[in-house]
């Protein structure tokens, strides 16, 4: 389900669009979103026309395709992606099933950027998504109030998974997807369902676990839902966008598809 927002800039001679955060602050900080047009209105205009738009959403997206600057990534297990080096990024065959992962994600907050990949002869090759890990110690988790003290915000309904060098606090299951309720910019809780996570339901953490743990956010995909299927066949190919919108926050999207 999309919905539909007005956000206001800046009032000025020169007027500025609204920033990142005061779209998250009227929209919620946990929903991911696509601008779609910046609207110049002039002091006492009673009505809006086409000259007044500027379609934001198309300059993006345009801009991106049209540089076709086109970074071929190295087929293997594990392919990383160098946000420092570009913004649209390929891979013409994959061979397997493989790892996406990022680098240099914390210095490009905001940034956008596409990845195209195509499937080689067998068809079948599926991908395994980036993820935003941070580690934390047994002493993060406090058993009494629930809670978890991380590195980077996580915001409320952003979907986690935990790992651990040990096990990870009773009450979790690694491996398995939960979401986050945000308490402060350091501090979460876990939820077991995305209406849990907004109704404030917690799950009991009854030990701190053992060894050092493991919190991954995953990507929040168009809808809110899982992440979409990839196209399957001989060479077909699938193109997908990604922004940044914070430390511990992507947001995803299908741009094409050969399904």
């Amino acid at each position: 389900m999309a919905k539909l927002a007005v956000v206001p800039g800046t009032p000025a001679a020169s007027p500025t669009p609204p920033s990142g955060s005061q779209i998250l602050t009227q929209i919620g900080s946990s929903n991911p979103y696509l601008k779609l047009a910046n609207i110049t209105v002039t002091s006492g205009a009673t009505s809006i026309t086409n000259s007044n738009i500027a379609d934001a959403r198309t300059q993006v997206m345009t801009k991106m395709l049209a540089e076709q600057v086109w970074i071929d990534l190295t087929d293997a297990a594990t392919i990383d992606i160098d946000l420092l080096i570009g913004k649209q990024f390929r891979v013409e065959q994959m061979a397997g099933n493989r790892t996406f992962t990022l680098s240099n994600y914390l210095k490009c907050v905001g940034k956008s950027f596409l990845l195209d990949i195509g499937q080689d002869g067998a068809g079948t090759r599926i991908p395994v998504w980036f993820s935003f890990p941070q580690t934390f110690a047994t002493s993060a988790v406090n058993t009494t109030n629930e809670t978890i003290d991380v590195t980077y915000e996580i915001k409320t309904g952003t979907k986690i998974i935990f790992s651990s060098t040990g096990t990870v606090p009773a009450g979790l299951t690694g491996g398995t997807t939960y979401y986050a309720i945000k308490i402060s910019a350091t501090q979460i809780k876990v939820a077991t369902t995305l209406a849990n996570a907004q109704a404030g339901t917690a799950i009991d953490l009854t030990s701190q676990g053992t060894g050092t743990h493991t919190v991954a956010a995953q990507i929040r995909w168009s809808g809110g839902g899982d992440p979409p299927d990839i196209s399957t066949g001989k060479y077909r190919r699938d193109q997908f966008g990604f922004t940044i919108q914070s430390e511990m926050l992507i947001t995803g999207t299908v741009i094409n598809s050969d399904a």
